[in-house]
C-alpha cells in the first residue's frame, strides 16, 4: 500500500472547500463595494454615487440630479412641481445673465419676484416687490424708464408717446431756498385747447377815443402760439363760433370784441375812462379757449376701470 497518495475522497473534500471559499470571497466583495474613489467621468459618462445621487459630467453630485454641461430637452414637464427655482446665473451663447432674487414664485398665470410669500399676490400677472428699471440698472421709483414710452389702447386717438413732455415740464415741483413747493394743474371739462397773450392797444378812432387790436389768424406767424391754436382747434373748419374769449384790461374802462367768422379775424376794442393816455401804455391780456379738432371723439365718460378720485367716498368721509 502506497501511503503518499491520498485517497480520492480527500481530494474531493479539498475541492469542495476551495469552491466554498471562492464563493464567500466573491459575495463579500460584491456587498462591500470598492474602497477607492471612482474615476472622474468624462463627457458623456454617468455616475451614481453611494448617496443615491446622479451625476452627469461630475464625480461629486450635490443634488439628486447634478449636470455639468448643456441640457437639451423637448416635450413638456409632467408631474407635480414643488420647491423653488434658483437661478443665480444662467449663461448662454451671449453670456446672458439673470438673477431673480432670493424669493421667487411661479404659479399658474402669475410670476412673483422678491417676495417671501404667495399670500395676497395676484392670480394673474407679474408682481415685483421693489423697483423695476427699464433701461436703467438703478431704478429710483416703482417703475423707472430711461427712454421713450409708448402706449396704445388700440385706437389712434389714445396713442401716447411720452418723449417730448413729462410731468416736470407741465407740473413741476419748484425748489426755492432749499424748500420744495408744489403747484397743481387746473382741471377742464371736455377736450380743449387754450392760448393766452398780452396785446398793446392802438387808436382806432381818434374822435371817439376807441382803441383796438386785430388778431388775423390767417396771418399768424407759423409756429407761433396763435398759429398753433388755430391749427389744433381747426379754425378753418370750425370757425370762431366755439372760441371763448376772455379779456382783462390793464386800465379802467370798457373792453369788447367782435368776430369775423368769414375771414377768421378777432378784433378787440377798448375805451379807457381817462382821456389822458400815455402812448403804448394800454394793454389787454387775452385768453382763448376752443374745443380741440377731435373733440367729437371724446366724451365726459371714462371707459377705464380705474375709479380715480371717488367723490362719493370722499363726501361720505368728509361731510
Amino acid at each position: 500500500m502506497n501511503i503518499n497518495k491520498p485517497p480520492h475522497k480527500y481530494l474531493l473534500i479539498l475541492f469542495i472547500v476551495a469552491v466554498i471559499v471562492i464563493v464567500i470571497v466573491s459575495v463579500v466583495n460584491a456587498f462591500t463595494g470598492p474602497s477607492a474613489s471612482p474615476p472622474s467621468p468624462s463627457a458623456g459618462q454617468i455616475l451614481f454615487s453611494s448617496a443615491g445621487k446622479l451625476g452627469v459630467g461630475t464625480s461629486t453630485p450635490a443634488e439628486t440630479l447634478h449636470v455639468i454641461g448643456n441640457i437639451k430637452a423637448s416635450g413638456s414637464f409632467v408631474g407635480a412641481l414643488s420647491g423653488s427655482l434658483s437661478a443665480a446665473n444662467i449663461t448662454g451663447p451671449s453670456a446672458f445673465g439673470i438673477n431673480l432674487g432670493t424669493y421667487n414664485y411661479a404659479f399658474p398665470g402669475a410670476l412673483a419676484v422678491g417676495t417671501t410669500t404667495t399670500a395676497g399676490l395676484p392670480a394673474e400677472g407679474f408682481y415685483v416687490k421693489g423697483n423695476v428699471g427699464i433701461g436703467t440698472a438703478t431704478p429710483a421709483y416703482k417703475l423707472h424708464v430711461s427712454g421713450v414710452i409708448y402706449a396704445d389702447d388700440g385706437t389712434s386717438a389714445a396713442d401716447i408717446i411720452a418723449s417730448k413732455i413729462d410731468a416736470v415740464t407741465v407740473d413741476p415741483v419748484y425748489t426755492i431756498g432749499g424748500v420744495r413747493y408744489a403747484t397743481y394743474l387746473s382741471g377742464m371739462t371736455g377736450v380743449k385747447e387754450e392760448t393766452t397773450g398780452v396785446l398793446g392797444l392802438r387808436i382806432v378812432n381818434h374822435e371817439s377815443g376807441i382803441m383796438g387790436y386785430v388778431i388775423d389768424f390767417n396771418k399768424a406767424e407759423v409756429g407761433s402760439d396763435l398759429w398753433l391754436f388755430a391749427k389744433t382747434v381747426n379754425l378753418e373748419r370750425e370757425g370762431l363760433d366755439n372760441v371763448a374769449v376772455l379779456l382783462t384790461p390793464s386800465f379802467e374802462g370798457k373792453v369788447w370784441y367782435e368776430k369775423n367768422e368769414k375771414n377768421l379775424i378777432l378784433t378787440i376794442y377798448a375805451i379807457p375812462n381817462s382821456s389822458f393816455i400815455i402812448p403804448n401804455s394800454l394793454k389787454i391780456s387775452y385768453r382763448l379757449t376752443a374745443p380741440r379738432f377731435d373733440y367729437r371723439d371724446w366724451t365726459n365718460y371714462s371707459s377705464g376701470n380705474w375709479e380715480g378720485s371717488n367723490l362719493d367716498t370722499y363726501q361720505k368721509k368728509n361731510f
